[in-house]
């Protein structure tokens, strides 16, 4: 990081979730000079504990249908830059013979009206189900559904999103320092010009930039409070649930305790996904917890529609904040979902921008906003062209069965590495044809092998088993790690020249880790798949030794 003391950046960027990752890409294809800081991971924070949906934000519809607008305009524009990384989710919104007799007219009334803004982002128009035609879909629902009405949206691998937005940055010139906490926000004679960084290994350092801009979401207010007073947010909790499987055929958006039409249940990857809640969070970021009430929430909400998920293995729950608008005298779901700037200039930072709320479903609009705003301070005549440039490696080819033939490797492996890395993959292939160390697979339950992990090494920034995760989804099935953690530990080391302490330190703090994500759960039948789980992890040191 020498070579920071003698820079002076156009841009300094704070936070390395989407918003950052974006702003970062769209600054730097602008060729304004940028310095980009993390203090963890890419993706480490709220972008990384969302359901990862690309969608149009319906239910937003009545209140803020500019929102909803936005949403589905930038959903198009991402499935254009990123095609391989997309998949189209069909929704379905069942009514129950317990529900109001209009209420299955007045849910397709309203999914009527979406569908102008769905066909903005290429979703299919809404379709109205019978009873029979639900259990046709899924014969697991309860007996007492009337009927249903679909809606479609889209998905995606927010991780990898983050990861790519941050490599087409650097490529077009930005300097990225993941692990670095920014300590201070430098301010004199009212302009902030500068901040005081401090890399996990290293000396605290001063960055000199024109304009700073804090996009650490949740915890933006307390990268140094006294300097940006006027931030105000209501932060809200959400929790999701992790089943070990596929356990339903379609997504639905299931009905509350509490009224709330904001609970999804997903069949993602290898999994299920169970989410989420919508609580008033009042902590630091860092210290958020999860419940077994936000799980017996959840879990009561989806059982109403699928009376056997209780009999599923809940894998284990995560949990992001999200930094959301402030809003008085509402619920936290009826929050405004829309984004807000901050010109710190009246609390005597003039060059110090926040940007907050927002969806994951607008950040290239949101990130080209604020770069309009940057470069009209920085007196700097550049267009956006973030939605013409696919990220990289990303093709709408996905030649896997090919590949698949040409490598002699499992075509299920060869499909799953495509998808994550696009045409990238083929760099990874050659890699594990070249040696057979490289071939080996180090995470059976989702076909990671030893080749991409020394890919996301040497090209994307990870320096540990859980940045290989976040990447890669190693450790993320049925064994939570612990047939992966030591191998991968030990293949790592040997890359990056750890010692047997090192070793068995990431090793063991990958799983504390995981193992963080499965106490909120284990209860019953939880806690027995839990202690198989350490048997299976102890047996295989023990056939390792």
């Amino acid at each position: 990081m020498s070579s920071l003391q003698d820079t002076v950046f156009d841009v300094a960027i704070i936070g390395g979730g989407i918003n950052g990752a974006g702003v970062a890409r769209d600054c730097a294809m602008r060729r304004l000079s940028v310095a980009f800081f993390e203090k963890n991971d890419l993706c480490a924070g709220s972008t990384g504990a969302c359901t990862g949906m690309i969608h149009g934000g319906p239910r937003y519809l009545e209140t803020e249908r500019e929102t909803t607008r936005k949403s589905c305009e930038d959903s198009a524009v991402i499935q254009k830059i990123a095609p391989n990384l997309l998949f189209r989710i069909p929704i379905l919104i069942p009514v129950l013979k317990s529900d109001p007799k209009i209420y299955l007219e007045m849910v397709e009334a309203f999914c009527k009206a979406y569908d102008s803004f769905s066909a903005i982002k290429g979703g299919k128009p809404h379709v109205r189900l019978s009873a029979e035609g639900v259990r046709q879909l899924d014969p697991g629902f309860i007996p007492e559904i009337r009927g249903a009405v679909t809606m479609d949206e889209w998905g995606t691998d927010p991780f990898r999103l983050v990861v790519l937005n941050a490599k087409s940055a650097v490529m077009a010139g930005a300097q990225f320092f993941p692990r670095t906490r920014v300590d201070k926000i430098l301010v004199q004679n009212g302009i902030a010009n500068g901040l005081v960084v401090v890399p996990e290994y290293g000396e605290r350092q001063t960055v000199r930039a024109r304009t700073i801009v804090n996009l650490a979401g949740p915890w933006a207010p307390f990268i140094d409070p006294k300097v940006m007073p006027s931030i105000k947010m209501r932060p809200s909790k959400g929790v999701h649930l992790v089943l070990d499987r596929r356990v339903v055929n379609i997504s639905m958006v299931c009905k509350a305790v509490d009224g709330r039409e904001s609970v999804f249940i997903l069949p993602h990857e290898h999994t299920t996904l169970i989410g989420t809640t919508d609580d008033d969070f009042y902590g630091h970021p860092d210290n958020v917890t999860i419940t077994q009430d936000d799980v017996g929430y959840l879990m009561q909400a989806v059982t109403r529609y699928f009376p056997s998920l209780p009999e599923c293995r809940i894998m284990r729950a995560f949990v992001g904040i999200r930094p959301t608008i402030y809003g008085w005298g509402m619920d936290e779901s009826s929050l405004s979902r829309e984004h807000l700037i901050f010109d710190h200039t009246q609390d005597g930072a003039e060059g110090l921008f926040t940007m907050i709320g927002g969806k994951l479903a607008s950040y290239r609009l949101m990130a080209e906003e604020l770069t309009d705003i940057l470069c009209q301070k920085l007196k700097k005549r550049a267009e956006c062209h973030t939605h013409l440039e696919l990220l990289p490696g990303c093709t709408e080819e996905m030649p896997w069965l090919d590949e698949a033939r040409r490598t002699g490797l499992d075509p299920l492996t060869v499909r799953r590495v495509m998808y994550r890395h696009g045409l990238k993959a083929v760099e990874i292939f050659d890699l594990a044809l070249k040696d057979k160390e490289m071939a080996q697979t180090l995470c059976e339950c989702d076909q990671v092998l030893a080749a991409e992990v020394a890919y996301c090494v040497r090209e994307e920034w990870a320096s540990r088993p859980a940045d290989i995760r976040r990447r890669t989804r190693l450790g993320m099935g049925p064994c939570q790690s612990c047939r992966c953690a030591d191998r991968t530990a030990l293949f790592m080391g040997n890359l990056l020249k750890w010692n047997a302490d090192e070793i068995e330190g990431h090793s063991q703090g990958f799983l504390g880790r995981r193992f963080a994500g499965n106490q909120p759960v284990l209860f019953g039948e939880q806690a027995k798949q839990e202690e198989y789980a350490r048997y299976l992890h102890l047996m295989n040191a023990e056939e390792r030794e």
